[in-house]
């Protein structure tokens, strides 16, 4: 194995004259000496110079036509078929040339399978070489035919892809653009809602003016005696206020008002009837104002409690309107 590998590897320009020496005593003609010499200094192995030295059946042109076929890495099988025993060397020249020319391995070895002339191999290999050009061709055709059909398609589905892009940028603009709009006049409405809320904050508290109602009861006195005006308290109509405050100005009235009273029927000159009807006046809600005008109206006892249940009915129904 290892004498094996030694022929096959390049020998340096030491190794190639010894091995030219040892085949001087082997009485080789000077033209193969000259072509060994040129294929090893080539790179040929001496394994590759060999296979055509130990070939006893041939001719020096033969071994030159061997060396050029090792130069064009001839495949092995492909050297066996067109350096095959009885071959002439025109027979062999043919065959190299139409295997540069790239006929196949098993025309080759059908062209030579039979006897036949060097220009009758010509002839067929040529022909066989035209139909291997030709049978190629059409595949090739077919082939142009089959990318350009996909080709139109992935053209068809590209430009209807870009359209349909196209679609949805626009529609994609137009609701941003929709959107911005939308923005705008909800920030505008939200400006006006702030300089609305800035002009009240700024604006001065006005309470509301609360209107009175007043009401004046007039009572027919005896003949001979002008009528007399009762005046109703005037009332204020306004929000209700707390318990607290209620009680405590009723407190109050309620407190200044007895004070008030007492001096004012010490004074007059009332009977006893009179006093009944001012003590029923006081104990159903009079107001301050009323009993005066009650004590100084002069009317008998039973018409000052008229007067005192008209004033509580007046009174009554200004509650209800409040």
């Amino acid at each position: 194995m290892e004498q094996n590998e030694e022929k096959s590897r390049k020998l340096s320009a030491r190794e190639i004259e010894a091995y030219l020496q040892k085949m001087k005593k082997s009485h080789y003609s000077g033209d193969v000496m000259e072509l060994v010499k040129d294929d090893l200094e080539y790179g040929l192995s001496p394994a590759q110079v060999e296979s055509y030295l130990n070939r006893a059946d041939f001719s020096s042109r033969q071994k030159k036509l061997y060396s050029e076929a090792l130069r064009d890495n001839f495949s092995k099988e492909v050297l066996e078929i067109a350096f095959a025993r009885g071959l002439k060397v025109q027979q062999m020249q043919v065959a190299c040339g139409y295997v540069r020319k790239g006929i196949s391995e098993d025309a080759l070895r059908e062209v030579l399978s039979e006897e036949r002339s060097a220009k009758e191999m010509s002839d067929m290999m040529q022909d066989i070489l035209n139909r291997q050009e030709e049978d190629a061709a059409v595949p090739v055709t077919e082939l142009s035919d089959s990318l350009q059909e996909q080709l139109d398609e992935a053209l068809q589905q590209k430009e209807y892809l870009e359209q349909q892009i196209a679609a949805k940028e626009k529609e994609i603009q137009e609701g941003l653009a929709k959107v911005a709009s939308q923005r705008g006049t909800i920030e505008e409405q939200a400006a006006r809602i702030r300089e609305l809320e800035e002009q009240l904050e700024k604006r001065p508290e006005k309470r509301p003016v609360r209107p009175q109602v007043s009401y004046e009861v007039q009572m027919q006195m005896e003949q001979g005696k002008p009528p007399v005006q009762i005046p109703v308290e005037p009332v204020e109509v306004e929000r209700k206020r707390s318990n607290d405050v209620g009680r405590f100005k009723m407190l109050f009235e309620k407190r200044k008002a007895r004070t008030d009273m007492v001096k004012l029927v010490s004074q007059a000159d009332l009977s006893e009837g009179q006093l009944a009807a001012i003590l029923a006046g006081m104990e159903q809600g009079l107001t301050q104002e009323q009993l005066t005008e009650l004590v100084h109206c002069g009317a008998t006892p039973e018409k000052m409690q008229i007067i005192v249940e008209i004033a509580v009915l007046e009174n009554s129904m200004r509650r209800e309107e409040a």
